[in-house]
Formats: structure tokens, C-alpha cells, sequence
């Protein structure tokens, strides 16, 4: 299905609410659910079709489903769709993960920049060219601002810093790896 408005996925949300997939056996009956839905599926060709819903942490984040079944295999299909939807939603929850993982493992949680972890592989891939520029810094005064202005103080600081390095020398090129 393509160009399908939002508006008219709200209707199949309230619909999935109640059922587990949407499961239409002949477009023209559908007709007196929802003309504006048939309105677009129908310049489609489509004429049966089954709609399963993809959701994550309880909210529904669109849907999928198979156009233009045979009728005879509808009931069938419908429960693949139900299992593979809960698949699905498993493996769009392990790639968010894995890429939050993949975040925290290459930036600086303060600041932003990449941390120790990336200057290390940074370095490894470096190894045998014939020149390299490294400048290194040191924040002058973050002990002294963190025990008179507290931490939260020091830790603008840090993210001031990173800010103004990024902006010099381009974001991929700063690493932050003390603290």
C-alpha cells in the first residue's frame, strides 16, 4: 500500500485495539467501514488484504500485512502475521538496543564527543601512516570551578569545551578521555 495518510491509520489503530489484524475479505464491503480508506486502496487494485500492527513499549508505530491474499487463505495468513508481528517488534526492540549500546560505547555520556574507547580504535586504525597530528588539552581550573561552583558547574565546562573543539576541528575529530 502507498500513500496511505495518517488519518486513516488511526482508524486501523483503534481497529487493532479491538482485534489482534485487520483482516478484509472483500474491499467493497470495507466500503461502509471507511470510504476514505477505500478511496485509496482501491485505485491500488487491492481487494483483500490483512493488516497486523507493529508496536513498541505499548504504542503502535505503524503496521504491515500482505495485499491481495487468496480468500481461501485469510484465517491462515492472519495468524502468521500475528506471530511474525511479535517478532518483528522483538527485532526493532534488539536493534534499538544494540544501537544505544554502540552509542554508549563510542561517546563521552557528558559531553557528547567520542570517548577513550574511540581514540583507542582511532589510534589502531591509524597505525603505519606516515603522519598524524594529535593535540591534547587539559581544561585549566575545572577542579578549583567544580569545588567552589559544584559539579554541575565543572561539567558545563567540559561541555562548553567540547562544543568549542568540535566547532575547530570538526566533531568527528574529538575525543574526550579523562574524567
Amino acid at each position: 500500500m502507498q500513500e496511505v495518510p495518517y488519518e486513516v491509520c488511526e482508524l486501523w489503530y483503534k481497529e487493532y485495539d479491538k482485534n489482534e489484524n485487520i483482516v478484509i475479505h472483500h474491499l467493497e464491503d470495507y466500503k461502509k467501514v471507511s470510504q476514505e480508506l477505500y478511496d485509496i486502496l482501491k485505485p491500488q487494485d487491492i481487494n483483500t488484504l490483512i493488516t497486523g500492527p507493529l508496536e513498541l513499549d505499548g504504542k503502535y508505530i505503524g503496521f504491515w500485512g500482505v495485499d491481495n491474499p487468496p480468500e481461501d487463505e485469510l484465517d491462515d495468513i492472519s495468524a502468521i502475521i500475528t506471530l511474525l508481528t511479535y517478532t518483528m517488534s522483538i527485532m526493532i526492540r534488539y536493534r534499538d538496543s544494540v544501537n544505544e549500546i554502540t552509542r554508549i560505547s563510542m561517546y563521552d555520556q557528558l559531553s557528547g564527543v567520542f570517548n577513550r574507547h574511540m581514540l583507542d580504535k582511532r589510534n589502531a586504525e591509524l597505525r603505519g601512516c606516515s603522519s598524524v597530528a594529535v593535540l591534547m588539552c587539559d581544561i585549566n581550573g575545572l577542579k578549583k570551578m567544580n569545588d567552589t561552583k559544584g559539579h554541575a558547574a565543572g561539567d558545563e565546562l567540559i561541555i562548553n569545551c567540547a562544543k568549542s573543539l568540535s566547532k575547530a576541528f570538526g566533531k568527528d575529530n574529538v575525543y574526550r578521555v579523562g574524567g
